[in-house]
């Protein structure tokens, strides 16, 4: 009881002080507690209206776009009140080019934005309804040349994969059977081609099992990435990941526990200047 009450009161807190304005207060927290009382149903979430709040994350103003029954919400605490990728290692190295697959409706490569003003970033996410929502979320960023979105889903080979939804827009994976929703396929080689990309300071994934498909087989590609930020969604991905890391020269840190996080393998190329 005592933990509830505190979590929510942290919440309370913390939409006041990111909220630009009363309404959008008013709106986080009246859509929080209806989200956290129906998250367990199922929801028709491409029929679902984003609701605007203007919100000040890192203190710049900003209108963000979140879905109430989606999990946009849910996203949004985990990487601005609970800071999911916080860690100390990114204050240990220059960050000048970023990687963001599994952006989801930009809610990381915002965060990533405001903590690397000057980065690049490349924000990759297959799901329609979560890409125009993370266009329209970046779109400053896009405009001023920071962020690249792109539409695609990483895989194993090059070509059309099909998407298979949920109730949460964060779950969207591959599917090996037709569900009637098609998305571009790249190879992780393939992007780094088309991006025109030398060189990635920080790699992030969280693409829903699809780790298995990027980490297939020892790849070159990973010779040019420096810290790797990763969600794995078994624990025989996440072993054989880990030791594929290890044999490509990077040392896998202690992971750090998020309150409502997920645990992410944290590593960072060993030989890193």
């Amino acid at each position: 009881m005592i933990k509830r009450l505190a979590a929510a009161l942290s919440k309370f807190f913390f939409c006041y002080a990111i909220s630009a304005d009363p309404g959008s207060f008013c709106r986080l927290i009246i859509n929080t507690k209806k989200y956290s009382r129906k998250k367990t149903g199922t929801v028709q979430r491409n029929n679902e209206q984003p609701v605007a709040y203007h919100l000040k994350p890192g203190g710049h103003e900003k209108t963000i776009q979140l879905r109430t029954f989606a999990g946009d919400i849910e996203m949004f605490y985990e990487i601005f009140l609970q800071k999911v990728y916080e860690h100390p290692i990114l204050k240990e190295h220059e960050i000048n080019t970023i990687a963001d697959l599994g952006a989801n409706i930009g809610m990381s490569s915002l965060y990533f934005s405001q903590l690397f003003s000057t980065a690049m970033i490349y924000a990759v996410e297959p799901d329609p309804s979560n890409f125009d929502i993370l266009t329209s979320n970046l779109s400053e960023e896009i405009l001023q040349s920071r962020l690249v979105p792109v539409q695609a889903a990483i895989y194993s080979t090059d070509g059309i994969v099909n998407l298979k939804q949920s109730a949460k827009a964060y779950n969207t994976g591959i599917a090996e059977e037709d569900t009637g929703i098609t998305v571009r396929a790249l190879t992780f080689p393939t992007f780094i081609k088309e991006m025109m990309i030398t060189g990635i300071d920080l790699l992030k994934i969280d693409i829903e099992g699809g780790e298995a498909y990027l980490f297939n087989a020892p790849e070159e590609w990973l010779d040019i990435v420096k810290i790797i930020v990763m969600e794995c969604h078994s624990p025989a991905i996440r072993k054989k990941s880990a030791a594929l890391l290890r044999e490509k020269g990077f040392e896998i840190l202690p992971s750090i526990e998020k309150a409502g996080g997920a645990e992410l393998v944290w590593a960072v190329r060993s030989n890193n200047d």
